[in-house]
């Protein structure tokens, strides 16, 4: 099929694609196995108006090409059932580890996944947080996620945020609501290292009416008041937003927002049918509505250069390894995430499911 002036093929038996121009896409309809190399050259030539040499070394090259991306092959390609990634890929150590240290939390989101709010769970000790971060740095994770619940509700957040950091030079990403940047916690977020740390600040509308809907009274100004803090203290920072059919019209103006609070980076998370979500939203956006508001970000986001960080991810597994098909995740195969019973769980995703 073809988008303009690019033409696709669509491998329908296995995860392989290939997108070339109008003289690509006619080369590949062309070459059936049996039609000599002389003659597609001439046949090239004469449909493009082109010197012979001109056709025989631009057909040479993208024969050449399409054998080593594994479009083409001397013999027919066997039809058989996709294998699986593990045919292709091994895993070989943990990269990133989700933590989740409380289920304590000072709002109550509508659309909480796990539920939290101020008479969650407190979770477990230092000493234990400590360890299982440890353990995970010795199987080979670097980067670490800081969620709860809220993290800094967490007395000993900061020290925990420290040994991540310092003891075992890992990245931290902490997701927070950033409405509790006050007092000592102030002071103590200057301290941080702003090459490791990192921060996802949850807010749900461009405005009051939308997001404390959803989050709770205050809690805009409080959270616009916290990146604010956040970008004068120079901290990497991206604004999370759970698409929900009350917030679709507004991403593209929370992608203004962020641009206009100084954050540079926007994402965007799809509701799950669990959670506290389940009984306080009758209805989940359809598919069709979000990939209009999807696009509607990406082109605000354009103009206003802001980085929308799914998209970056999504182009990555497109453009992978031609026979591979990605899962468009790295739940339970680099990454992992326990909860704050101490209980492990394929992704952030599904802590706490228990079917």
């Amino acid at each position: 099929f073809a988008r303009g002036e690019l033409h696709f093929r669509l491998d329908g038996e296995r995860p392989h694609w290939a997108a070339t121009d109008e003289r690509g896409a006619w080369l590949l309809g062309r070459v059936d196995g049996l039609t000599p190399f002389g003659r597609l050259a001439d046949e090239y030539r004469t449909r493009y108006g082109l010197a012979p040499a001109k056709a025989w070394l631009d057909l040479h090259e993208f024969l050449r090409d399409a054998l080593r991306h594994d479009l083409l092959r001397p013999e027919p390609f066997p039809r058989e059932d996709y294998p699986g990634r593990d045919r292709y890929l091994r895993p070989e150590s943990l990269r990133e580890f989700w933590v989740h240290l409380l289920q304590t939390c000072n709002l109550a989101c509508t659309h909480c996944l796990v539920s939290s709010g101020p008479d969650g769970e407190k979770g477990s000790t230092t000493g234990f947080y400590k360890e299982i971060l440890a353990q995970a740095a010795e199987l080979g994770a670097h980067r670490f996620f800081f969620t709860g619940g809220e993290p800094m509700v967490r007395p000993d957040f900061f020290e925990l945020a420290r040994f991540a950091t310092e003891e075992l030079k890992a990245e931290l990403i902490v997701l927070t609501n950033a409405t509790l940047f006050k007092g000592e916690k102030a002071k103590e977020l200057e301290r941080l290292d702003r090459e490791r740390v990192r921060f996802q600040v949850s807010v749900d509308g461009a405005s009051p009416f939308t997001n404390d809907a959803i989050r709770g009274k205050g809690s805009f100004q409080s959270a616009t008041q916290g990146l604010r803090f956040l970008a004068s203290l120079g901290f990497q920072t991206s604004v999370t937003t759970v698409v929900t059919t009350e917030n679709l019209e507004d991403l593209p103006r929370i992608t203004r927002l962020a641009r206009e609070l100084g954050i540079r980076t926007q994402h965007l998370m799809w509701p799950h049918r669990r959670g506290r979500i389940v009984g306080s939203h009758p209805a989940f956006p359809e598919a069709g509505q979000i990939i209009r508001a999807v696009r509607e970000v990406k082109r605000a986001a354009d103009d206003l250069g802001v980085q929308v960080d799914n998209l970056e991810s999504v182009k990555r597994r497109v453009n992978g390894r031609p026979g591979v098909k990605y899962a468009l995740g790295n739940a339970c195969w680099d990454s992992l995430c326990v909860y704050y019973d101490g209980a492990v769980y394929p992704s952030a995703a599904l802590a706490n499911f228990r079917p």
